[in-house]
């Protein structure tokens, strides 16, 4: 007889928000977001796919939050979020939301 062992260790780590994909701002943006998973998880927020707006460091399993988006230059913008985790050495990342942001001085 022969016994073999697994150890198996699930990761489970989901990004979600109420957010519109596409919409117009004409200052800072509350962005809404719930985080769920175990670990401390980093958020990143990137704006035009280059620039890291913020990070926020989240220890809660489930956590709603807000992060304020700052008022970006007239005209059309993509708004970046994911999240990462690490266990065992192994860095987790979430799937990353993209919406469309339109920002106007003529609100």
């Amino acid at each position: 007889t022969k016994t073999i062992i697994y150890t198996v260790t699930v990761i489970a780590l989901t990004l979600t928000t109420p957010f519109a994909e596409m919409n117009t701002y004409s200052g800072d943006v509350g962005f809404q977001y719930t985080i769920t998973g175990n670990g401390a998880k980093v958020i990143h927020f990137i704006l035009d796919d280059d620039y890291e707006v913020g990070t926020e460091t989240i220890t809660a399993v489930n956590a709603t939050r807000t992060f304020t988006i700052p008022k970006q230059t007239d005209g059309a913008h993509i708004f970046s979020v994911y999240a990462e985790t690490e266990t065992e050495g192994t860095t987790i990342r979430s799937e990353e939301l993209r919406l469309g942001m339109m920002w106007t001085s003529r609100m």
